[in-house]
């Protein structure tokens, strides 16, 4: 019986992104961090934008292949994502964050629609950055999300 169920789990198929829980907890929660730190006083669209921002990176050329090597990543020793290279971040709010995190996991498992439309880059209303020539794909709250 026991080389049955074994047997059966072997051929159930693999929903699961990463390679084990372990590894698809823990880009969860890179991934969830990420949009805390980048998007925690935005409206509920504009921080699911970022999540959806930084798991269009994972998919994306150019960028690392896992959540948190792209919410990590430097170029030229400068962080992608500014609160990366903080050298104190705010405290956690655990009842903002939960909420966010549950948002995270849907995003990471393909279960939340992307208001970006594809977009890999995204800025502050309030600034104007160089790399802003790429397509412009959404405005949400705060933020302009761009497709390179």
């Amino acid at each position: 019986m026991r080389y049955i169920i074994l047997f059966a789990m072997f051929l159930m198929p693999h929903t699961v992104i990463g390679e084990t829980p372990d590894q698809d907890s823990r880009a969860i929660d890179c991934l969830a961090k990420n949009m805390y730190y980048e998007a925690r006083g935005e409206i509920l669209k504009g921080i699911k934008a970022v999540g959806h921002v930084t798991m269009n990176r994972v998919k994306a050329n150019g960028f690392p292949n896992s959540v948190c090597g792209v919410v990590t990543q430097k170029i030229k020793s400068q962080c992608q994502f500014s609160w990366v290279c903080m050298k104190s971040l705010p405290r956690i709010r655990r009842e903002i964050y939960d909420d966010i995190k549950q948002m995270a996991e849907e995003i990471y498992y393909g279960e939340s629609h992307d208001p970006t439309k594809g977009a890999t880059h995204f800025h502050s209303k309030h600034i104007n950055p160089g790399w802003s020539k790429h397509k412009r794909t959404a405005n949400i709250g705060n933020h302009v999300f761009y497709k390179a």
